[in-house]
């Protein structure tokens, strides 16, 4: 299923997919229940990942490119 959805994302402009992508995930995390269930899905829940920088705890090290939400229009979302 991903091949087939990644093969068609791929025909059209990048940019625009990603206004797409990211407006489906708004549509979607109108709905706690589903917003929930992507939260736990992708939370990261391995305490060993946990870095401390700057007096800040993370507890994912991975992030996010710079420039992904630059407008900062998806923070309610991607958080």
């Amino acid at each position: 299923m991903y091949k087939l959805l990644r093969n068609i994302l791929f025909w059209f402009d990048a940019e625009g997919v990603h206004h797409f992508s990211m407006n489906f995930l708004r549509f979607l995390c109108n709905y706690p229940f589903i917003k929930n269930a992507i939260r736990k899905k992708y939370q990261c829940k391995t305490e060993s990942f946990s870095k401390s920088l700057f007096g800040l705890k993370f507890s994912n090290p991975v992030g996010l490119a710079a420039g992904f939400d630059k407008n900062a229009k998806y923070l309610r979302e991607l958080s």
